[in-house]
């Protein structure tokens, strides 16, 4: 793996050296904050020199139902849209891919627009779930990376507009825990660590943990062997029995539980979140096999408001907006443009990490076997950490 941004070539080894940059850009990033708040949308709407607005449409819906990440947008962007369209989204939130799949299926006739990650995307569009998208009616699409239409979800970009792009990796909390994650071997290494007990975190969603699992184990991430599938829950059932790993969403960061946590797999954007707020938590890509991973939207095919939906996505995709958006979540953009636009924390950190062709790993619709992952990870989320289990204060750890 190597650093590399949307817009770079590949510069092999340069991975240990940017640490998230934590190092080489500590000063310049200490006591910085989230740079965007929810307030910040409403008062600089009119102030972010916006070149081109899209044009209002005939008939535009009063409302858009719209089914996304939790943590992407904050409400005042929906709030400046309904300001200037005169269109109130109507935004509902999920955690994983699976949620977003069982809300859209209690009711597909209510969704206008979804935004799931690329696997997803692959499986609605088998599905027939989705619509083939008009790109004479997108505004901004010539400036979405050209890394974006060589995904295997959706070769092309026929059905799929993808916003935000991300990669796996470890954020580490360096006041307490030695060495470097260069390898997912690292999970493993304090082990025998009696401090590390109950500070491991793992993202709560089935394909990405399982998909790290594998990845440890010298699998594939997109694995339909019941046997390595099997495999991979039996290791994190170890990290949950053993060490009291922790199944966790976008609430830690909420609610500030991420302060209890030593070492957290996740993806670029938290790991960039987790470096603004403390500047100890630096954040690694390991120099081996990674999840790359992409969210965006598509338009079902029950959509009653497709003409809306192109008008929001052609809002959103407008360069400074969807800077400001990436601001807010920490997350890259997939448009050149708008990669342009933001500030120096996420041109520079770990927001725009991505790994090298060779290590790039994406997730993958594994058809019917999806039924064995789903079947693994009810043994995984049903294990328990040992009643007994003792975890020590951080304060009282010795380093």
């Amino acid at each position: 793996m190597v650093r590399k941004s949307i817009m770079s070539s590949s510069v092999r080894g340069l991975c240990v050296a940017c640490i998230c940059a934590g190092f080489m850009l500590l000063n310049m990033w200490s006591g910085c904050s989230r740079p965007l708040e929810d307030k910040d949308i409403g008062e600089t709407i009119e102030s972010w020199n916006i070149r081109s607005l899209p044009p209002r449409v005939h008939n535009a819906a009063d409302s858009l139902h719209i089914l996304i990440w939790n943590d992407y947008f904050p409400p005042a962007l929906f709030e400046a849209f309904e300001k200037i369209y005169g269109v109130r989204i109507e935004a509902s939130y999920f955690e994983s891919n699976e949620q977003m799949r069982e809300y859209y299926l209690s009711d597909r006739e209510k969704w206008d627009l979804l935004m799931p990650s690329d696997y997803t995307v692959h499986l609605l569009i088998r599905q027939n779930e989705v619509t083939q998208i008009d790109r004479n009616k997108l505004q901004w699409f010539d400036q979405i990376s050209p890394v974006m239409f060589d995904l295997k979800c959706d070769p092309g970009l026929n059905y799929f507009v993808p916003v935000f792009h991300s990669s796996f990796g470890m954020s580490f909390n360096v006041k307490y825990l030695g060495g470097f994650p260069r390898k997912w071997e690292y999970l493993d290494a304090h082990r025998a660590n009696p401090f590390f007990n109950g500070r491991l975190a793992l993202p709560d969603q089935m394909r990405t943990s399982l998909g790290l699992a594998l990845i440890r184990l010298g699998f594939s991430p997109n694995s339909r062997s019941e046997l390595e599938i099997e495999q991979a829950a039996d290791y994190l059932i170890s990290l949950v029995e053993t060490h009291g790993a922790r199944f966790v969403g976008d609430r830690i960061v909420q609610d500030g539980s991420w302060k209890d946590f030593l070492l957290l797999p996740t993806w670029s954007g938290t790991g960039a979140w987790l470096l603004s707020e403390n500047l100890d938590y630096r954040f690694l890509i390991p120099e081996e096999d990674t999840i790359f991973a992409v969210d965006g939207f598509v338009i079902p095919r029950g959509s009653r408001n497709k003409e809306t939906a192109y008008l929001f996505l052609n809002f959103l995709m407008t360069p400074e907006v969807l800077a400001k958006a990436a601001e807010f979540s920490y997350y890259a953009p997939t448009s050149l443009a708008a990669a342009r636009r933001v500030n120096t924390f996420i041109k520079h950190g770990p927001s725009m990490l991505m790994p090298s062709g060779d290590d790039r790993i994406s997730l993958e619709d594994v058809g019917d076997s999806e039924a064995l992952y789903e079947k693994a990870w009810v043994r995984v989320k049903t294990a328990q950490a040992p009643s007994d289990l003792k975890t020590i204060p951080l304060s009282l750890i010795a380093y």
